[in-house]
């Protein structure tokens, strides 16, 4: 089955970036949401050809691709959910109980065969970090649970946190959790600074990249890391 944004890529590549149409349109005619005579009439009204041959020749091409990709569509079974969105909506309705794990069971997966699909990321990032606050009370399911984000996904580097929208909220959401759990338990900083340092990633583009707030929340935990670890990890943290 194709997913949503599988279909969407084929479209984009096989017709909207050679012919110039519109993928509402497109994407109307392959769900059947308009006839394909009904389709056909409204590429040759929006047309950019400028002779009727160039114009057949068009309709022709256009006409062809969008038959072949609604063939392949109907042999693979269909469109399928995306699966990041169902695992968003598997979170959301788990807002208020437990995390969900059903979702991180979709999206995990899916990550790992696009791992540089941002949406993925940050779908994974928010339903990893609904366990990590609910572990914030455990150390030891807390500490397993952020090796387990960051062997799967990184946020903090300059690709994430300069990027508009929710996405950069991750790392701050991480933050404030870190600084939560080590303020509640100033001799754990030492057993987790390896985690935060594999989940900072690169530390010269944490502490300067995103929004004034990002690099403000990034000093911050810097700081109040100092005064709670060993002579050692002092050292090792502005290694």
């Amino acid at each position: 089955m194709y997913t949503e944004k599988q279909l969407s890529d084929e479209l984009y590549e096989n017709v909207c970036k050679r012919y110039y149409v519109k993928m509402p349109l497109l994407r109307s005619v392959v769900k059947e949401e308009i006839t394909f005579d009904e389709f056909e009439n409204q590429v040759r009204e929006n047309s950019w050809a400028r002779s009727s041959e160039e114009l057949e020749k068009q309709v022709s091409g256009v006409l062809s691709e969008v038959k072949s990709i609604m063939e392949r569509l109907k042999a693979s079974g269909g469109i399928e959910k995306d699966p990041v969105d169902v695992a968003m909506e598997l979170r959301k309705q788990s807002k208020g109980s437990k995390p969900s794990k059903e979702a991180l069971d979709i999206i995990r997966p899916y990550l790992q065969d696009h791992p540089d699909d941002t949406k993925a990321i940050e779908s994974f990032g928010w339903i990893m970090y609904d366990f990590i606050k609910s572990y914030e009370d455990n150390l030891d399911r807390y500490q397993k649970a952020l090796s387990f984000l960051n062997k799967n996904a990184h946020f903090c580097n300059e690709r994430i946190m300069n990027q508009p929208g929710k996405l950069v909220l991750l790392p701050k959401s991480y933050l404030g959790s870190f600084m939560r759990v080590i303020k509640a338990n100033p001799s754990f900083a030492d057993r987790l600074l390896p985690d935060i340092i594999d989940f900072v990633e690169a530390k010269d583009d944490f502490l300067r990249s995103g929004d004034d707030e990002s690099r403000q929340s990034a000093r911050y935990l810097y700081q109040s890391l100092i005064g709670k670890l060993s002579t050692e990890n002092q050292l090792l943290l502005f290694r």
